[in-house]
């Protein structure tokens, strides 16, 4: 599947471009978050979705004007920072009411600090791109969270999108399906090269269990396309399956005192609870996870009280 953004295509960052749009059909766009975070601006008959507000950095609203008047519908994939911080700039969005305290907590001027720090870090310079002081004191009390429920359904005229509950990134992590398209927008369940971010703090991320669950409900649907919402996108839709098996052999045989790093933690780490264990990282063949050694606990403690061993082809996950 030929990537639509990979590594290789990226932009240098200036002022103007802090956010750009890519078509990819006439129904769908992407919005691009300085070479980091996308948002997929989805467009049918009668209405429009935009999935995830990305940083909020800059007021990409025209961007989206220019495509379609239609009215829009907002979701939020979760609720970290580089997905929900947009939402400053709408008076409605819909997100899991299990990420509701998630998104409040980054919601203040010391965490939109950090990541104008932790997006510097690629982008040398981007601090003077920033009106800093405009975007740290600018909250999202004009916007109202609607809670978003697993198998809710966006109707746009042609296009639907079904809510599926994905927790593991975080506990309310969603993904939109859309049966017409055969497309899966995974936010950040799925990445590209079949990487998988798990959340390095027990605090917000749900049980690995859940994660498998989440899989194995996408896996039974007819995929041809994953569009997740940072890397290489398009992936192949065996990522799904690929990433549910690389989770179950993790759950059977990591050890983290063997995966763990070596050495102090990285000096210049920008996010996390700096008395949280480092994360470890455990391969599979294409795949890698991290995880924090509280996730391997809880998914033995399930094992233990269900029998055993996770089994690939199971349903007690």
């Amino acid at each position: 599947m030929e990537n639509i953004i990979c590594p290789d295509k990226y932009r240098e960052i200036t002022k103007d471009n802090i956010v750009v749009r890519k078509k990819v059909y006439d129904w769908l766009y992407i919005l691009d978050n300085v070479n980091i975070t996308y948002m997929y601006l989805i467009i049918g008959e009668e209405k429009a979705l935009l999935f995830d507000t990305g940083y909020g950095f800059t007021d990409f609203r025209p961007l989206i004007a220019e495509v379609t008047d239609k009215p829009l519908t907002v979701v939020c994939s979760h609720g970290h920072d580089d997905h929900v911080l947009g939402c400053r700039f709408y008076e409605e969005a819909w997100l899991s009411p299990r990420d509701f305290e998630l998104c409040e907590a980054n919601n203040n001027p010391v965490q939109k600090g950090k990541q104008i720090l932790a997006v510097a870090q690629s982008t040398p310079g981007f601090e003077k791109l920033v009106d800093e002081d405009e975007y740290c004191n600018t909250d999202l009390a004009a916007c109202t969270f609607r809670p978003l429920e697993d198998g809710q359904v966006f109707d746009l005229g042609g296009i639907t999108l079904k809510v599926y509950a994905v927790p593991g990134h975080t506990s309310g992590s969603v993904a939109l399906y859309s049966p017409e398209k055969k497309a899966v927008f995974s936010g950040d369940f799925l990445m590209r090269n079949h990487h998988v971010i798990y959340s390095q703090s027990l605090k917000i991320s749900a049980e690995p269990q859940e994660f498998i669950h989440g899989l194995t409900r996408l896996s039974e649907l007819d995929v041809e396309s994953v569009w997740p919402a940072h890397g290489d996108v398009p992936i192949d839709a065996g990522v799904i399956a690929e990433t549910r098996e690389m989770l179950i052999d993790w759950a059977n045989n990591a050890d983290y005192e063997k995966e763990k790093p070596k050495g102090p933690p990285p000096k210049n780490k920008i996010f996390g609870d700096p008395n949280d264990p480092q994360p470890a990282k455990y391969y599979y063949k294409n795949c890698s996870l991290n995880y924090h050694p509280g996730h391997l606990l809880q998914i033995r403690t399930y094992m233990l009280r269900h029998g055993g061993a996770v089994e690939i082809g199971g349903d007690e996950v």
